[in-house]
C-alpha cells in the first residue's frame, strides 16, 4: 500500500512539472509570437533619393545623395554599390547623418552591424568591380535621411564637339524608390542637350519631368519599382570643362602605377643601350673573316655557347656527331623505317596518278555543259586532290612524303672514366645510353623520363661550366651569371608574396617596390650578366669566318674538300644551321659512307634513294633535333648578354 502511495505521489509530482512548463511557454509564447512577427514584417523602402552633380573645370564631379529611408523594423546598416562604369575611380568618400547633420567616423574595415561599437560608422571598400559604402546604426520604424558624398573622376566624355555625362544614378535597388530626383549643374554656362532614362529606353517626353537652365538641369521622377534604373545623359559645349586637366588627374590618381611602369621601362632601355655600348657596337668593329680551321680546336657545343650564349638541341645532336667521328658511336637508320618509307613513297605516287587522273576525268566532264549543282559538287570534291597534288610537288610536301627517320645509336667505345673524354660529354652518354649498348630517337620522342631531362640539364650546366673556363674569353662567365638569376627569383618571389598578402595597400608602396626592385636587377645585371671579354669577341668573330667557311666551301675551297674534312666539320655546320651548306659543297665528289652511319639516303637533301647507303646529315639533324625537342619540351638552358 505504501509502494502505491510513493507511486502516485510520484506521477503527480511528474504532472505538476510538466504542467509547470506548459504554464511558462505559454506565458512567453506572445513574446515568441512577435518577435517571429517582427521578423516577417521588417522592411523598408526610399521615400526620396536626391542627387546633386556638380561638374568641376577639371573634369571631375561631386556628388550627394540624400536618400531618405522609410524604416520599419529594427535596421543596423545601409549600403550603396556604385559599378566602375565609365569613370576611373571615386574619391573623398563621406556619408552623414542628414538629420543631425554630423559625418559618421570613419572605419578602414567592414564593421559587425550587430554591435552598439560599429553603430555610427562607415567603411567603403572595392570589391568585383564595384565601390560600396557601408554604414552602420540602429534605427526603428522610422523615417531617416542619410547624405552621401563623393567624388567622381574620369567621369567626363571628350568628345570632337562637345563633352557628355552618361550617369546612373540607380539600377538595382530592390526595393521601390517613391521619388527621385537630380540637379546637375556646370561650372558655367553652356547649351544643354539631354535625355534621361527609366528603365531600358529614354523617355524625353515620358514621366520624368525636366527643367533647364543656362547653367544646370534637373530631372524628377516619381514610383519607381524594384531594380527599375534611373539614368541621366547630358552634353554641352566643348571648353566649359577642361580636358587636359583630366589627363594631369589622371595622373594624379594612378601616379604610382604610371611612373613604376615607366621605371621600369627606363631600366630595360638602360640595360638595352648598357649592353650596346659594352657588346654590340664593340663585336661589329670586328671585321668577320673566313677561318679555315675550328679556332683553338674547340668542341661544337663550345663553340655555339660562345657564338650563341645557349646550347640547343642542334648543339646536343652536334655532340653526338662529332663523338661518332671520334670513333666513340655507331649511327645508324632504323631499319623498319626503310620499309615505312617505300611503302608511304607509294602511296604517295599512287595518290598522284588517281589526282592526275580525276583531274583529265573532270577537265573533260567540264566540257559538257554541266549543271550548277554538278558542277559545284565536281570543284568541292576536286579541289582537296588538287591542293594535295599541289603541296606534295613542295619541299615540305615532299619531306612529309617521305615521312621523318629515327636513328638507333650504338657505342662501339668505352667512354666510362675516359680521360680523352670532357666531363659532361661522359655524363651526356650516360644519360642517354642509360646502361644499355644502345638508344633510338623514336625512344626520345616518346620518353617521359624526368630524370632524363634532369640529367640533360647537368648537361646543359657542364657545357657552360666548361666554355667559362675557357681562359680570357668571358669578363663575366656564366657561373657569376647564376647569381644574377637567383637574385631575380629571389625579388620575384618576395615580390608576389606582397602583392598575394596584401601588404601593398597604396600605390605608393608599389612605386617604392619598383624603385627598388629595378635599381637591384639593374645592379645586377650590369655586375652579373655574362659577357665575352675583349679576347672573346675577337674568339667568336672568328668562329663566325668559320661559319663562313662552311657556307662558303664549294667556291673557294673546292681543291681541299676531304672525306676527313667533311666528317670532322660536320658537327660545326649542324651547330651553325648550315649542313646542307657544308654537305652541298660534296655533292659532286664520289665520298664513301662514313664508318660510323649505317642508313639508306645519300647526297645533301636525302632525295635520292639508292641501295648502297648513304648519310644525310641535315636529315639526321633535324630527327635527332626533332627528337630532343620532344624528350626535353622546356628547351635550351642558360643565356647571357655576350653578343
Amino acid at each position: 500500500m505504501r509502494k502505491y502511495r510513493d507511486t502516485k505521489q510520484k506521477n503527480f509530482s511528474s504532472m505538476t512539472k510538466i504542467s509547470k512548463f506548459l504554464l511558462l511557454f505559454l506565458s512567453f509564447f506572445p513574446l515568441f509570437s512577435n518577435v517571429v512577427s517582427a521578423q516577417s514584417t521588417k522592411s523598408y523602402y526610399y521615400d526620396s533619393i536626391k542627387t546633386n552633380i556638380a561638374l568641376n573645370r577639371d573634369s571631375t564631379f561631386d556628388a550627394e545623395e540624400n536618400q531618405t529611408f522609410h524604416y520599419k523594423g529594427n535596421f543596423h546598416v545601409g549600403w550603396r554599390s556604385i559599378p566602375k562604369n565609365k569613370f576611373d575611380t571615386i574619391t573623398d568618400i563621406v556619408v552623414v547623418d542628414g538629420e543631425t547633420g554630423k559625418p559618421l567616423i570613419y572605419s578602414n574595415k567592414r564593421l559587425t552591424k550587430e554591435d552598439p561599437g560599429s553603430w555610427g560608422k562607415y567603411t567603403y571598400f572595392k570589391q568585383n568591380g564595384i565601390y560600396n559604402i557601408e554604414w552602420y546604426y540602429n534605427l526603428t520604424d522610422t523615417v531617416h535621411t542619410w547624405i552621401l558624398k563623393y567624388k567622381v573622376h574620369g567621369g567626363i566624355e571628350f568628345n570632337k564637339s562637345s563633352d557628355r555625362l552618361y550617369w546612373n544614378l540607380f539600377t538595382d535597388y530592390n526595393v521601390p524608390v517613391s521619388s527621385a530626383e537630380v540637379n546637375v549643374s556646370l561650372p558655367s554656362e553652356s547649351h544643354i542637350n539631354y535625355e534621361s532614362y527609366r528603365g531600358p529606353h529614354p523617355n524625353p517626353f515620358g514621366d520624368i519631368y525636366t527643367k533647364v537652365s543656362v547653367k544646370s538641369i534637373y530631372f524628377k521622377s516619381l514610383a519607381f519599382d524594384p531594380r527599375e534604373p534611373f539614368t541621366v545623359d547630358i552634353s554641352w559645349d566643348k571648353g566649359i570643362v577642361s580636358q587636359s586637366a583630366y589627363w594631369a588627374d589622371f595622373f594624379r590618381i594612378y601616379y604610382g602605377y604610371i611612373l613604376s611602369v615607366l621605371i621600369f621601362l627606363f631600366t630595360l632601355i638602360a640595360g638595352f643601350i648598357r649592353w650596346l655600348i659594352t657588346e654590340k657596337f664593340p663585336e661589329e668593329k670586328q671585321i668577320v673573316v673566313p677561318e679555315y680551321t675550328p679556332p683553338q680546336n674547340l668542341k661544337p657545343a663550345i663553340a655555339e655557347v660562345i657564338t650563341k650564349e645557349t646550347i640547343t638541341s642542334k648543339g646536343l645532336a652536334a655532340t653526338i656527331i662529332d663523338l661518332a667521328v671520334r670513333g666513340y658511336l655507331k649511327i645508324e637508320e632504323e631499319k623498319d623505317q626503310k620499309f615505312l618509307r617505300i611503302f608511304s613513297i607509294s602511296g604517295g605516287i599512287l595518290v598522284l596518278m588517281m589526282s592526275a587522273f580525276l583531274g583529265l576525268v573532270f577537265s573533260m566532264e567540264f566540257t559538257r555543259g554541266l549543271s550548277g549543282v554538278d558542277l559545284l559538287w565536281r570543284l568541292g570534291f576536286a579541289t582537296p586532290l588538287i591542293l594535295l597534288v599541289v603541296l606534295l610537288f613542295t619541299k615540305k610536301g615532299w619531306e612529309m612524303l617521305k615521312g621523318r627517320k629515327d636513328y638507333v645509336v650504338s657505342r662501339i667505345s668505352k667512354f666510362e672514366k675516359n680521360d680523352d673524354l670532357d666531363e659532361y660529354e661522359e655524363r651526356y652518354l650516360n644519360a642517354l645510353f642509360a646502361g644499355k649498348n644502345y638508344f633510338s630517337t623514336s625512344h626520345l620522342k616518346n620518353s617521359t623520363d624526368r630524370s632524363l631531362y634532369e640529367k640533360i640539364k647537368k648537361v646543359k650546366e657542364l657545357i657552360f661550366e666548361k666554355a667559362s673556363g675557357e681562359k680570357g674569353v668571358y669578363e663575366v662567365d656564366f657561373l657569376q651569371e647564376k647569381k644574377m638569376a637567383n637574385i631575380y627569383i629571389i625579388m620575384g618571389v618576395l615580390s608576389f608574396l606582397i602583392f598575394y598578402i596584401g601588404i601593398l595597400l597604396t600605390q605608393f608602396f608599389v612605386l617604392i617596390i619598383t624603385m627598388i626592385a629595378c635599381f637591384v636587377g639593374f645592379i645586377s645585371f650590369i655586375k652579373y650578366e655574362a659577357r665575352l671579354s675583349a679576347k672573346g669577341i675577337i674568339l667568336k668573330k672568328e668562329w663566325l669566318g668559320f661559319k663562313l667557311y662552311l657556307e662558303t666551301a664549294d667556291k673557294y675551297d673546292l681543291q681541299n674538300l676531304t672525306p676527313d674534312k667533311f666528317q670532322k666539320y660536320l658537327p660545326y655546320a649542324m651547330i651553325f644551321g648550315v649542313e646542307k651548306k657544308w654537305a652541298k659543297a660534296f655533292d659532286n665528289l664520289s665520298l664513301p659512307p662514313p664508318a660510323w652511319y649505317g642508313g639508306y639516303y645519300v647526297g645533301s637533301s636525302g632525295s635520292s634513294f639508292v641501295s648502297s647507303g648513304g648519310f644525310s646529315p641535315s636529315s639526321f639533324s633535324s630527327s635527332f633535333s626533332s627528337s630532343f625537342n620532344s624528350a626535353f619540351s622546356s628547351g635550351a638552358g642558360g643565356g647571357g648578354g655576350a653578343g
